[in-house]
């Protein structure tokens, strides 16, 4: 489910090159065929009056099939709002210049006919950064199926931020050698003014490294458990956020 408000063309467009001028992190998905999701991280890098230009995609997952006229749906963050916008690929490979002595290769997009604020509600991440939760971490084997091993030693990490469908967590980066996307994991952790222990099985999507390579900040999807309440969790997890959501809203009046 999305909530969604469009906005100007003139604004969205404007907005769009601002965020391009500070190389803002954007996120594309492609539809690849037979119902297949891929995603890539790209920055944004320029407008001109009939592309938007990214650097090249680097794919998150799936597997990625540049060609041109691929329908494409970027969204990236500016100004603390999430924004979004359909368009297709131009030229898969390009070169963008930077100034008049450096060019990045970049993919170049057509320059999308409208532009929308867009926050999929079950997908809401809220930060964490103020609340200073701690989580332990364990990493799961294929052996062990939908079973937290009880042999292995925890890792403490502290949470970043948090929705009913993953969560983020930071990580020494010692701690995290060895850990591959897919892998299965198990967490547990406490959320402010909630009476619940949680207990979840996740799988991490991904890890970039924070603090100068010292530490890794690894992003998790929940997977369903049946060993635990699952569904209870994740109703009680959107309903924290959405009360934190409330919050902030009183706060900033």
């Amino acid at each position: 489910m999305s909530a969604t408000a469009t906005i100007g063309l003139e604004q969205g467009i404007e907005l769009l090159r601002e965020a391009a001028s500070r190389n803002t992190p954007a996120e594309m998905h492609f539809r690849m065929g037979e119902g297949e999701l891929a995603t890539a991280r790209v920055r944004l890098l320029g407008v001109d009056t009939e592309h938007v230009y990214v650097d090249h995609p680097r794919a998150t997952s799936g597997s990625l099939d540049l060609k041109p006229n691929r329908a494409v749906v970027t969204y990236f963050m500016f100004g603390g709002v999430r924004y979004a916008f359909r368009s297709r690929i131009s030229r898969p490979r390009c070169f963008f210049r930077l100034n008049e002595t450096q060019q990045i290769a970049g993919t170049a997009l057509l320059l999308p006919k409208e532009i929308v604020t867009q926050q999929r509600r079950a997908d809401f991440r809220l930060s964490l950064a103020g609340c200073a939760i701690n989580a332990e971490i364990h990493a799961g084997t294929a052996e062990n199926g939908g079973h937290c091993p009880i042999a292995t030693s925890p890792v403490s990490a502290r949470m970043v931020n948090i929705s009913a469908s993953g969560l983020a967590a930071m990580v020494d980066k010692t701690t995290a050698t060895g850990w591959a996307p897919g892998q299965v994991f198990f967490a547990t952790f406490i959320l402010p003014g909630v009476d619940t222990v949680f207990y979840v099985m996740m799988e991490l999507r991904h890890a970039r490294p924070v603090n100068n390579n010292v530490s890794v900040i690894c992003g998790f999807q929940l997977v369903p458990w049946d060993l635990v309440p699952t569904r209870r969790h994740t109703q009680m997890i959107a309903r924290f956020i959405a009360d934190e959501q409330r919050r902030q809203l009183r706060r900033g009046r």
